[in-house]
């Protein structure tokens, strides 16, 4: 569980304003960083190139490519009740994201549910696990009691 903070931070999501670049065990330089409305195109590829397994688990549904009204919720975000990240990785020159993590803050403002799903192939190297990080560090900043 998260700690509860007596009053809101302004600047709650700070951990997600500056991105930050590592490279994975295997050599492939990654950056996570927070979710801008420029990346509709390059969060709907990723999906594409989702197995069926990890489309049923992400949105409960195989779907094959987000709408414009899904993906205009996704990637235009207020990061006071709904934050969002991805990773991304260069790919000959190309940006594209690996990885989409979010969570969307209840009506009571005191809990969140929380999304988190990475490309097939870059499963197994732990970016789960640091936007994971993220997503709590952030939800602690805002005085979160927990993700659920």
């Amino acid at each position: 569980m998260l700690s509860q903070k007596s009053s809101l931070n302004s600047n709650i999501h700070m951990p997600w304003m500056q991105s930050e670049d590592w490279i994975s065990s295997d050599g492939v330089h990654m950056t996570i960083r927070a979710v801008h409305p420029s990346d509709s195109d390059q969060l709907n590829a990723m999906v594409k190139r989702l197995s069926f397994a990890s489309k049923k688990n992400r949105f409960h549904s195989a779907v094959n490519e987000l709408s414009e009204k899904s993906l205009h919720y996704m990637t235009t975000v207020d990061f006071l009740n709904h934050c969002a990240c991805v990773v991304t990785t260069k790919n000959n020159g190309i940006n594209s994201i690996l990885c989409d993590a979010r969570y969307v803050v209840n009506d009571m403002g005191n809990v969140a549910e929380f999304s988190i799903v990475v490309e097939d192939r870059f499963q197994c190297r732990g970016i789960g696990y640091r936007v994971m990080q993220k997503l709590l560090e952030s939800a602690e900043m805002a005085g979160l009691q927990c993700l659920v």
